[in-house]
C-alpha cells in the first residue's frame, strides 16, 4: 500500500513494540502495516494462525518487522497470557490496538441471547479486558519509568449513526467511544493516550454479506455531505505563529522550523497556553486549567512531566530548542525566538 512520502519524517515508532488484536483482518492488519512501516515491531494478533502468519509474511516480504501471536481476544485468560508472552519475547509494549470485530444483521426482536451476548463478548468486553490487561503493564510502567504509551479503539460510525441496523454491533461500539473517553480522562496525566478510530464502512470479512447494493446505497446517502456545504478552511485568525513555532487547534498540528511535531492533546494545549502569551509566566495551575476539565485534579509534578516531554519533542528536530523557560517556584513561560 502507497504511504504518503513524509510519513516517516512525521511519524516514528523505531524500537517501539505495537500489539494489533484483530490484526489477521482487513482493516487492523493494514493498520498494523502502517505501524510497522513506521518503524515499530507489529504483533499480529488473532484466533487464525494461517491468517496471522500470513499478515506476517506479507510484512516480512516488503522489509517489516512483524510477529503472530494467536489469541481469544474474548478471553481474559488469554490475554494475561499474551501481555506475559509478547513482553518475554519482545521486552516492551507500547502500543495496544483493539480491533476484533464481529457483526450481524438480524432485526432486532430477532436477536437471541446467544447472539447477543457473542457479539457483545467480541465487540465490548475483549476490547475492556484489553485496555485492562495492556492497562496494567502501561500504567506500572509509566509510574516507575514515566514511559508512555498508546491505545486505539477501533470504534465505528454506526455506534454514533443509527446506518445499517446493526442493533448489536452499534450498541457495543458506542460502548467502546465511551470506554475511551474514560480512559483517556484516567490515564492521559500519565502519558498513556488512549483514542477512538471511528472508521466507516470496508467489505470485510466480517460485514461483507450485509452489505448489500442497496444498503450501500443508503448509508452513502445518510453520511456523505450536504450539497452547497462548502469543505472547511483553515481559520488563519485561529492559527498560533510565534516565531519558529505555528500551531493549528482545529487541525492539532504543530511545527517548529517548518518541521511537524507529534503531541499529544494535553501537550498541545499545555503549549498552547505558554505560546499565546509571551513572557509571560503561567503557574502550573494555570496550565492545568487550560489543559484539564474542571473534574481532573493532577499535581504539579504531572504538569512538570508534561514540560519535559514537550521539550524531548521538541529537540528531536531542533536540538537547541529553549523556548520553554521554567521558572523554579513559580512556573514556565514561553519566550519568542
Amino acid at each position: 500500500m502507497e504511504r504518503p512520502a513524509d510519513l516517516a519524517s512525521t511519524f516514528r515508532l523505531d524500537g517501539r513494540v505495537a500489539v494489533v488484536i484483530g490484526g489477521t483482518g482487513a482493516l487492523c492488519s493494514r493498520m498494523a502495516e502502517g505501524l510497522a512501516e513506521a518503524g515499530a515491531l507489529a504483533v499480529v494478533v488473532g484466533r487464525d494462525r494461517a491468517k496471522g502468519e500470513a499478515v506476517v509474511a506479507e510484512l516480512a516480504a516488503g522489509g517489516l518487522a512483524a510477529a503472530f501471536e494467536p489469541c481469544d481476544a474474548a478471553d481474559r485468560g488469554e490475554l494475561r497470557d499474551l501481555v506475559a508472552r509478547v513482553l518475554a519475547a519482545h521486552g516492551r509494549i507500547d502500543v495496544l490496538v483493539n480491533g476484533a470485530g464481529a457483526n450481524s444483521s438480524t432485526p432486532f426482536l430477532e436477536i437471541d441471547d446467544d447472539e447477543l451476548e457473542r457479539l457483545v463478548a467480541i465487540d465490548q468486553l475483549a476490547v475492556v479486558r484489553a485496555c485492562q490487561e495492556f492497562g496494567r503493564y502501561f500504567v506500572e510502567r509509566a509510574g516507575t519509568t514515566g514511559e508512555g504509551a498508546s491505545i486505539v479503539n477501533v470504534g465505528s460510525v454506526s455506534g454514533r449513526t443509527p446506518l445499517s441496523r446493526v442493533f448489536t454491533y452499534a450498541m457495543a461500539k458506542a460502548a467502546v467511544h465511551n470506554l475511551t473517553l474514560n480512559l483517556a480522562r484516567e490515564w492521559g496525566p500519565l502519558g498513556i493516550r488512549c483514542n477512538v478510530l471511528v472508521p466507516g464502512f470496508f467489505p470485510a470479512e466480517q460485514n461483507r454479506a450485509i452489505l448489500t447494493p442497496e444498503r450501500v446505497k443508503a448509508i452513502l446517502r445518510r453520511s456523505a455531505p450536504k450539497d452547497g456545504v462548502p469543505a472547511k478552511e483553515v481559520d488563519t485568525a485561529k492559527v498560533l505563529e510565534r516565531g519558529l513555532l505555528r500551531m493549528d487547534p482545529e487541525r492539532h498540528t504543530c511545527t517548529w522550523k517548518n518541521e511537524p511535531v507529534t503531541l499529544t492533546v494535553t501537550e498541545f494545549l499545555i503549549l498552547q497556553a505558554l505560546a499565546t502569551r509571551p513572557g509571560v509566566v503561567k503557574s502550573r495551575n494555570a496550565l492545568m486549567d487550560a489543559a484539564y476539565d474542571d473534574q481532573v485534579y493532577v499535581d504539579d509534578r504531572t504538569i512538570d512531566s508534561h514540560i519535559k516531554r514537550l521539550r524531548k519533542k521538541m529537540r528531536m528536530v531542533d536540538d537547541d530548542f529553549s523556548a520553554i523557560e521554567t521558572l523554579y517556584g513559580i512556573g514556565y513561560r514561553y519566550n519568542e525566538e
